[in-house]
Parts: C-alpha cells; sequence; structure tokens
C-alpha cells in the first residue's frame, strides 16, 4: 500500500486553474492528478539514468573487449601451434 502525506503548497492561481481543467478532464481530484505528474517525472528521470548506466556499461564492456580479444587470439593461436 502507498503511503500518502498531505502537504501544503502554494502555486500560482493560473497554474491551480490549469491543473484543475486538466484534472476535470482526466476525471481524477487535483491531487491525483498533480502526483501523477510529478509520478511521471520521476520515472521518466529513473529511465534517464538507466540509460545513463547502460551507456557507461557499453562503454566499459566495449574497452574490455578491445582488451581481451588481443589476448584470447594470441592464446588461441599458441594453443593451435602446439597441437590441440
Amino acid at each position: 500500500m502507498i503511503r500518502t502525506v498531505k502537504v501544503t503548497l502554494s502555486l500560482p492561481h493560473g497554474l491551480v486553474r490549469f491543473a484543475d481543467r486538466l484534472a476535470s478532464r482526466e476525471k481524477v481530484s487535483r491531487s491525483k492528478f498533480i502526483a501523477g505528474v510529478l509520478q511521471k517525472l520521476a520515472d521518466n528521470e529513473e529511465e534517464r539514468l538507466m540509460a545513463e548506466g547502460y551507456l557507461v556499461m557499453a562503454h566499459e564492456n566495449q574497452e574490455l573487449a578491445e582488451t581481451a580479444v588481443p589476448l584470447v587470439d594470441e592464446v588461441l593461436s599458441d594453443w593451435k601451434r602446439n597441437g590441440h
């Protein structure tokens, strides 16, 4: 069960009217609408961080492969020359 916390926000009147219109359109409360918007932002941030992490891992894996492949080729060549 998701725990909710009651907060008080001060927002410009125009933003409150905008949020109310969108919440009404989606047939949810203002609080639920704003929570949904914040959740989408949090999800987007998590996806961005994950993508960034995967790019770092891909770069590290490429560097490892560039180091390891020549060594493996050398070992296999020696192994094949020795009759295995």
